[in-house]
C-alpha cells in the first residue's frame, strides 16, 4: 500500500468489538489510564456519554472545520458547544480527514 510505505511512522491498528458498549467502556479505561488511541469512530451518543467526563478531548486544532459541508459543522458541536466529533458521514457525502505525517 503507498500509504504505508510512504509514512512508516504511522502505526495503524484496527479492532472489532461485540458492541457499541464494549468499545466505549474499553477505550475509556484505556483512555483514563493514558493508553487510549488516538483516533476513535463512534456515534454521537458514544460522544455524548464520553464527553462529559474529560475521556475525549476537543479536537479544534486537528480539524479545520471551515472545510466541512455547512450543517455537518453543527452537528460536530456536541457537548458545551466543544468539537469533539469530526463529521465524515450524512446520508451521500463523505469527508476524508487525512493528517499528513510532519
Amino acid at each position: 500500500d503507498g500509504f504505508v510505505s510512504e509514512n512508516s511512522n504511522v502505526n495503524v491498528e484496527t479492532r472489532h468489538f461485540r458492541s457499541q458498549e464494549e468499545l466505549e467502556d474499553q477505550f475509556e479505561a484505556a483512555s483514563l489510564a493514558g493508553a487510549g488511541p488516538e483516533l476513535l469512530l463512534l456515534d454521537f451518543d458514544g460522544v455524548q456519554r464520553l464527553g462529559p467526563g474529560s475521556v475525549v478531548k476537543e479536537i479544534v486544532d486537528e480539524v479545520d472545520y471551515a472545510l466541512i459541508l455547512d450543517g455537518l459543522v453543527e452537528i460536530s458541536e456536541y457537548i458545551n458547544g466543544k468539537d469533539y466529533i469530526v463529521p465524515f458521514r450524512s446520508y451521500d457525502f463523505l469527508v476524508k480527514i487525512h493528517k499528513s505525517a510532519p
